[in-house]
């Protein structure tokens, strides 16, 4: 799969105030609550990216992969997401 560009989440070293943001995840298990919420690694890839030509023109389209790893507040557990991908349209013309 050809790579368009990438984002490693720990090091962006392309955009000084690029960040990566995400929402803490938690699991309950016998009562307890144990959030995930420490970056260990991931990135993104940008696969495709389709600008919008006209203002009537179809839509821009942007598609991208990811994968991440998070840890609890003891490292202790760790969740990997691997595999992630989306795709959006974009009505901006640039």
């Amino acid at each position: 799969m050809p790579r368009v560009g990438i984002l490693n989440f720990l090091e962006p070293t392309f955009a000084d105030t690029c960040f990566p943001i995400y929402r803490s995840s938690y699991l309950i298990t016998d009562s307890e609550v144990v959030y995930y919420e420490n970056l260990l690694s991931g990135e993104m890839t940008l696969t495709s990216f389709c600008p919008r030509l006209s203002v009537n023109g179809a839509l821009s389209k942007i598609e991208e992969t990811f994968e991440f790893a998070v840890s609890d507040a003891n490292h202790d557990s760790t969740v990997y997401i691997t595999d992630g991908a989306f795709r959006f349209k974009v009505p901006n013309f640039w």
